[in-house]
C-alpha cells in the first residue's frame, strides 16, 4: 500500500505491539504486566508516526516490545 501511495502525501506504516497492559491481559495466568507495553506508549508512537512535519517513515513495520 505504501508503494501505491508513494506519489501522494499519505504514509502507510504497520505498528505491531507485543503484549499490551490492559485489564483483560492482567487476568491471564502468570501475567507479568510490568514487562508489557502500556497503551500510552502505543499512543505516543502513533502520534509520532502521524507527525505531518516529518513524513520520513513510510512502508515500515514497527515492532514494539516491552521490557
Amino acid at each position: 500500500l505504501a508503494e501505491e501511495l508513494k506519489e501522494t502525501d499519505i504514509t502507510v506504516n504497520c505498528l505491531m505491539p507485543d503484549a499490551v497492559d490492559t485489564y483483560k491481559t492482567r487476568m491471564a495466568p502468570n501475567a507479568t504486566p510490568d514487562k508489557w507495553i502500556k497503551p500510552k506508549q502505543i499512543a505516543q508512537m502513533l502520534i509520532a508516526l502521524c507527525d505531518t512535519e516529518e513524513n520520513i517513515i513510510n512502508g515500515a513495520t514497527l515492532t514494539m516490545f516491552g521490557k
